[in-house]
């Protein structure tokens, strides 16, 4: 039954969006980049909190389709709508959210108006859960879709990964450091296949660097040891947790620390 529903919904979905949508589209750009708001994030045990999935760019969109993993040892997920971008718009707004499997949600919302549509920079849809058990949790995203006013699917759209830490008090008796990040460098970047990752972390402790792809795959460490608050400098070669080498494409860098991520980069891989 519940298997059957879903496939209603997504059946209802793909028609609504051929029915309804009848407006100009605005053009898109080549790659659009989307994130998690806030970055990396600490939140309190036992806290209800949320984060917004935000359009940096002045970008036409009527749809916004999601499909995220978590922690559920963690975060409990609660629920999901739109973001501040589709209530500005006067129009109606289909939208829906649902936990797929434990750690796993699918949420959407669709501007019911062939003549209304968003248009950025803004928040486009917000997730919303507790924080029920010390730790840290990566989110990452199975995949994230943008229409265009005029239905068609915006093309290369990316969504980075982040991290929520929920901090419980009884179980170390301080809080946790909340230093600034870590500046993480990449040369060259662009790069093909090689290129040096450069930081100094503050924290003496374990760390690695772990390699993302645009849809969140965690696709290899590119490096794991000591930090001792001295510069470092990590040659990489873009290969795969496997030994193949990488696909060109843009991956997100992202140095954990002992008290989680302390600095995250962009690069991108051209062949």
């Amino acid at each position: 039954m519940k298997h059957r529903d879903r496939a209603i919904r997504r059946m209802t979905l793909g028609c609504l969006l051929a029915l309804c949508l009848q407006g100009a589209a605005l053009p898109a750009c080549a790659q659009t980049v989307l994130r998690f708001s806030p970055q990396d994030s600490i939140f309190d045990l036992g806290s209800t909190s949320s984060l917004s999935i935000r359009l940096d760019e002045a970008l036409a969109v009527r749809t916004i389709e999601l499909y995220v993993h978590y922690d559920p040892a963690i975060l409990t997920s609660t629920g999901g709508n739109h973001g501040q971008l589709f209530s500005n718009t006067g129009a109606f707004i289909f939208e829906d959210w649902e936990e797929i499997t434990p750690g796993y949600w699918h949420g959407y919302a669709i501007v019911m108006d062939a003549y209304h549509w968003v248009t950025g920079p803004g928040e486009l849809y917000v997730w919303t859960f507790t924080a029920d058990v010390g730790g840290l949790s990566p989110i990452t995203v199975d995949s994230v879709v943008l229409y265009a006013p005029d239905a068609s699917r915006i093309p290369d759209v990316v969504l980075s990964p982040t991290t929520v830490r929920v901090f419980d008090p009884a179980s170390t008796g301080v809080a946790t450091p909340r230093s600034g990040p870590v500046p993480l460098t990449l040369s060259p970047n662009p790069f093909n296949p090689r290129t040096v990752l450069t930081f100094t972390a503050t924290v003496e402790g374990a760390a690695r660097i772990e390699v993302y792809d645009c849809r969140g795959g965690n696709v290899a460490t590119a490096w794991s040891g000591w930090s001792n608050g001295q510069p470092l400098r990590v040659p990489w070669d873009a290969r795969g947790r496997d030994g193949s080498p990488l696909a060109s494409g843009v991956y997100l860098f992202r140095l954990e620390g002992p008290h989680g991520v302390a600095g995250t980069a962009r690069g991108v891989l051209l062949k």
